[in-house]
Formats: C-alpha cells, structure tokens, sequence
C-alpha cells in the first residue's frame, strides 16, 4: 500500500502570509457551503423564526 503525506512539511515554503485567528471569536452557524448567505447565529435564531413567520401571514 503507499503512503499518502497529507501532512507534510516543505522546505521553502512559497506562502508569505501567516494568518492568525482567535477561536474564541468563531460561531457556529447552520447556513451550509451551499447557501452561506442565509447565516443565522443561534443567539438570533429564534427572532430570526418569529420574523419569518409574521412575514408569511
């Protein structure tokens, strides 16, 4: 069988950004890849459902 180096360390890495982000700033969301425009954050989730359905009426 080979082996498949998934993680593997370049030397002379072409990249010349490092970029840093704090966890703790990441929400969830249940807006999937294919419709990211529809992102609802679970603190706004249940005015967000009373909104749409008074919108419906």
């Amino acid at each position: 069988m080979r082996t498949v180096w998934k993680w593997r360390v370049v030397r002379g890495c072409p990249y010349t950004k490092i970029l840093t982000l704090d966890l703790a700033s990441v929400q969830p969301s249940p807006a999937g890849p294919k419709r990211p425009r529809d992102r609802v954050l679970p603190s706004e989730m249940q005015s967000t459902f009373r909104k749409s359905l008074t919108l419906r009426q």
